[in-house]
């Protein structure tokens, strides 16, 4: 994977700094081509349309993952039928090896 250099980032501040339009927009250039080469095509587009004042044509689309909310929920479930001793620690742990398998969770983290 190729990386965007501090001395990239450094050489495009210093453009912006001296107002040197040509100079800034050459190095975000150099910088939407990584994102390009990187697989980023879409965050690449979205630089060089902020770049060029187009930005308008290309917007970021906000999606919601209801996963996490969904296994949430189906572990609350859960911890309600044990906790209720509708269902035993053993059958408590095989669901919730199954839960944390359909969900792609590898562990739990509690504050």
């Amino acid at each position: 994977m190729k990386m965007v250099s501090a001395d990239t980032i450094d050489k495009l501040i210093e453009a912006h700094k001296n107002k040197d339009e040509k100079e800034f927009e050459k190095w975000a250039g150099i910088i939407a081509e990584t994102y390009e080469e990187n697989g980023d095509s879409e965050e690449a587009e979205m630089l060089r349309s902020r770049i060029s004042g187009n930005d308008n044509q290309v917007s970021p689309e906000v999606t919601f993952d209801r996963k996490p909310l969904e296994y949430s929920m189906q572990l609350m479930y859960l911890k309600t039928l044990l906790r209720e001793k509708l269902i035993n620690d053993e059958e408590y742990t095989r669901v919730l090896k199954r839960l944390r398998n359909d969900y792609g969770v590898v562990s739990e983290w509690s504050p």
